[in-house]
């Protein structure tokens, strides 16, 4: 693959490298690179205060309640996003 085949990836590469923290980060984006959500590995360390959600959620592992709830944000800002994207197309 020569250099120039990379370029579309490369292009990705950055856009997600633009928004990376050190030292881990959980990335929802499009295939074009266009990040929709991201969080920090330490804000899943850091649980204080996040009990009662723990129990109420029916799930057994703080970090998987703290994922699944990443992920459904990440879903409704897609959408948003979307749709904002198709108003913009429609008022042009």
């Amino acid at each position: 693959m020569t250099r120039s085949d990379n370029a579309p990836y490369r292009s990705i590469a950055h856009a997600l490298l633009k928004t990376y923290e050190f030292p881990v980060m959980m990335i929802l984006s499009y295939p074009n690179g266009t990040v929709v959500h991201a969080i920090n590995a330490n804000i899943l360390l850091d649980m204080e205060g996040e009990k009662a959600m723990f129990l109420q959620s029916g799930l057994d592992d703080p970090a998987s309640v703290l994922y699944s709830k990443f992920l459904k944000t990440g879903i409704e800002k897609a959408g948003q996003k979307r749709q904002e994207h198709k108003n913009d197309k429609d008022e042009l």
